[in-house]
């Protein structure tokens, strides 16, 4: 599931390039390439340890209480607060493309803009905790 979470940075970097076909060709080299290493990884993992290995994700691990567990879980966490906005760019471009399109560029678009980009903030935290 991580293995992909990057995704969400292609669409707001594709928007910005200046040779979007150069682009595409990079992002599908790039794509086969990540994808063709998990699978060998994977797959040497098998060869190495056998089929019936079963391990435990390293989130649900209890680190040890040192200063190498608790570096780990701040930048665990720093990652998760960081990539959460672009995580959350693609909704916002489909959500102000629907409700903002006819609106002309005033200072309260801009305000509404940033209040719908707060509210799909807090309809994803109370979703999350409704789900714990």
């Amino acid at each position: 599931m991580y293995a992909f979470e990057g995704i969400g940075i292609v669409i707001p970097i594709y928007e910005i390039a200046e040779d979007k076909e150069g682009f595409l060709r990079i992002v599908y080299f790039v794509f086969i390439t990540v994808c063709s290493l998990y699978v060998v990884f994977g797959l040497m993992c098998v060869e190495a340890f056998g089929p019936e290995l079963s391990l435990p994700l390293i989130t649900s691990v209890a680190l040890p209480e040192n200063i190498i567990g608790w570096t780990v879980q701040i930048l665990f966490m720093g990652n998760l607060v960081f990539t959460y906005p672009l995580q959350l760019y693609p909704a916002h471009i489909i959500v102000e493309n629907y409700l903002y399109s006819k609106w002309p560029k005033t200072k309260k678009r801009q305000f509404t803009k940033n209040l719908s980009r707060t509210c799909l903030v807090a309809i994803s935290i109370v979703f999350t905790l409704l789900l714990e």
